[in-house]
């Protein structure tokens, strides 16, 4: 979906490369201001061409994702409510930087290194917003996708990281300064269009790779021959255990409860996959707001520790509690959608044997306190009856 909008946006000529995470760009007092003024000259595209492209976006995902009539709906007017305005919010920037783009490319000769990593230096938080917007787009689109759905939009998505990843290492060199016109810059058309050829062979490459490595975190890898489909002996495989290979490797809080969850209710190969996309979408929710909330939680935390009164520590506690409260709705979201996933049967037999742990736990410990199990006391016998007179 995000690479769909980000491939329009580049034949636009608005947005050309991805940007970095927010730790890795360059320091707020390095950048350059933002223009403020939008240029007069240069491409825009109107209102309805970038309509028909958002359509054009929309017909190729209700095609791809197998949209229903409301969910195409709905992506569409996800389309047409965020794009256009995150595009004309940051116009006069945008603009700016794209005139700039063109005018050195048609100029004949490389630019310099100290002009590359000024334009390096603005491109990166621009688009770094933009990469937040996709993250965004992709979280409401979940509220809709299926689960087969969202499991593709998640391998789409894993590519588009590893892009971002990739463009984003080279706009970093050069906005410190890095920009190489010997190797940099290649006025050959003929060369300039195989370096180019090679450089996608590559991203493509390393794309996929990263599509296929996450669809294998969530157990959903279609095996490549019959025999594996069959035999199973691969991660995703027909027999594939669902607590080990296709777990995620991260054991934090959240992955250990949901392998819990699995292993409790003894959950079948497509119930733990379905668990494991739940975990993956409201992590990467979790994670995303924790980024972006980082540097007021810290500050918070600070307050709290350095609070000198309980009037203080009580404020500092509110605001704490309001920036970290998202994550605890995500935590508790992840935890009413796996409840959906258990058989009556299971819930069954899982209680069942929850029962039969906590006997054995309270036998463990009426034998260590010495008093003797119940199964082993000796029946209660009746008095002996006296002779009769």
């Amino acid at each position: 979906m995000t690479a769909r909008i980000l491939a329009a946006c580049v034949t636009l000529a608005v947005i050309p490369f991805v940007a970095a995470q927010p730790s890795d760009q360059p320091a707020d007092e390095r950048r350059p201001p933002r223009a403020t003024e939008i240029p007069t000259e240069g491409f825009w595209p109107t209102r309805l061409m970038l309509e028909r492209v958002l359509d054009r976006i929309a017909d190729s995902m209700r095609e791809d994702y197998g949209l229903d009539e409301e969910q195409d709906r709905r992506n569409r007017e996800l389309l047409k409510r965020t794009i256009p305005k995150f595009l004309n919010e940051n116009r006069a920037e945008i603009q700016t930087l794209m005139n700039q783009f063109f005018e050195a490319q048609f100029a004949g000769e490389a630019p310099e290194p100290a002009d590359v990593a000024v334009w390096s230096q603005r491109v990166l938080p621009l688009l770094h917003d933009f990469q937040e917007l996709s993250g965004d787009m992709a979280d409401e689109m979940r509220t809709w996708l299926s689960d087969e759905q969202q499991i593709k939009l998640e391998g789409e998505l894993a590519a588009f990281q590893t892009g971002v990843t990739l463009v984003s290492n080279k706009l970093h060199v050069w906005a410190n300064g890095g920009y190489d016109p010997a190797t940099d810059w290649v006025p050959d058309e003929a060369e300039r269009r195989r370096r180019r050829h090679e450089e996608d062979q590559l991203a493509q490459q390393a794309m996929e790779e990263a599509r296929q490595a996450r669809l294998e975190e969530l157990g959903y890898v279609a095996p490549a021959t019959e025999e594996a489909a069959v035999g199973g002996a691969g991660v995703g495989g027909a027999h594939a255990s669902p607590t080990t290979s296709s777990a995620p490797a991260v054991k934090d809080e959240w992955v250990r409860y949901v392998e819990d969850f699995v292993e409790q209710y003894e959950l079948d190969r497509e119930q733990a996959q379905r668990a494991r996309l739940y975990l993956a979408v409201q992590i990467e929710s979790r994670d995303r707001h924790l980024r972006r909330n980082r540097e007021k939680i810290e500050e918070v935390t600070k307050l709290l520790r350095s609070a000198d009164s309980d009037e203080q520590r009580q404020r500092a506690q509110q605001q704490y509690d309001a920036l970290t409260g998202p994550v605890d709705k995500l935590f508790q979201e992840l935890k009413d959608k796996l409840q959906t996933l258990p058989t009556r049967e299971q819930i069954r037999r899982a209680e069942e044997r929850k029962r039969a742990a906590e006997e054995q736990q309270r036998e463990r410990e009426r034998e260590r306190i010495g008093a003797k199990p119940a199964s082993t006391r000796p029946a209660a016998t009746a008095p002996a009856s006296q002779p009769s007179p």
